[in-house]
């Protein structure tokens, strides 16, 4: 979806950048989801422990999608 988006050459808009960001959210709740139920407490990286589980690293993205959101709608006056 991006690569498409950067050989068009036309800058992303307000409502790529939306609709962008609810694909990654939908993916990673998907993600959540599998990970929850075929290998819930593993490790994100097992050379980094301190790093957490594959669900809290997700988490983790989660709430900085939700961040990123909220400024984008802040700063296009939407919120």
């Amino acid at each position: 979806m991006v690569d498409s988006w950067q050989e068009s050459g036309t800058e992303l808009d307000f409502n790529g950048v939306n609709f962008l960001m609810q694909k990654v959210q939908v993916s990673l709740r998907s993600g959540q989801r599998a990970g929850h139920r075929f290998c819930p407490g593993r490790q994100y990286d097992a050379i980094m422990p301190a790093s957490g589980t594959l669900e809290t690293m997700i988490e983790r993205s989660l709430e900085t999608g939700q961040k990123f959101m909220d400024a984008h709608l802040k700063r296009n006056d939407v919120a």
